[in-house]
C-alpha cells in the first residue's frame, strides 16, 4: 500500500516534495468571516498548487494520497467545512474535479467521517466546486441546504 509523502506544517500551509522533486504547497484558509453564513459556522478553503511544476508531469499517486491525508487529518481535528473549487483559468477545471472525484471515491478517505457534495454556480463564476462536511457536524443539514442555495459564495456586507 502507497503511504503518503512526509508533509511538514508551516503554520499558514502546509508543503511537501515529490520523489521527482516538486514541491507541493497546501493550504486550508478560513473564509468564515468573509462570506454570507453570519458566523454560524466555520468554512474552509482547501487548495493545493505544485510550486515547481514542469511543462509535462508524470501521474504520481502518492501526491493524491498525501491530499488526501492532510483532509483527513484535518476532519479528524475539527468541525469546519471544507470548500474545493477547481480552478478553470487554463480551461483545465473539469478535468481537476473528475480527477479529485476520483481520489476521493477510490481511496475511501473521508467517507467514514465525511460526506462531499458537488455543484456549479455558473452565476457566480463557480464552474466546480466540492463541499465536504463532517458527518458529525451539528449544522450538516443546514450547511448543505446553504451549499446548494450558493450561500457559501456570497461576499458578506459586514
Amino acid at each position: 500500500m502507497l503511504r503518503p509523502y512526509n508533509y511538514i506544517n508551516l503554520g499558514d500551509y502546509y508543503t511537501f516534495t515529490t520523489d521527482n522533486d516538486l514541491e507541493y504547497t497546501v493550504t486550508f484558509k478560513d473564509l468564515s468571516d468573509n462570506l454570507n453564513t453570519h458566523g454560524k459556522y466555520q468554512v474552509v478553503d482547501f487548495s493545493f498548487f505544485c510550486v515547481n511544476k514542469p511543462i509535462k508531469m508524470k501521474h504520481d499517486p502518492k501526491v493524491s494520497i498525501t491530499l488526501l491525508d492532510l483532509v483527513y487529518n484535518f476532519f479528524t481535528k475539527n468541525e469546519y467545512v471544507l470548500l474545493f473549487v477547481c480552478d478553470v483559468s487554463d480551461g483545465k477545471g473539469r478535468c481537476r474535479k473528475i480527477t479529485f472525484n476520483k481520489w476521493i471515491n477510490q481511496t475511501g478517505l473521508i467517507k467514514n467521517i465525511a460526506s462531499k457534495h458537488d455543484s456549479s454556480f455558473m452565476e457566480l463564476g463557480v464552474d466546480y466546486c466540492s463541499l465536504i462536511v463532517s458527518n458529525s457536524h451539528p449544522m450538516r443539514e443546514e450547511i448543505i441546504d446553504d451549499f446548494y442555495k450558493g450561500d457559501l459564495f456570497y461576499i458578506s456586507d459586514k
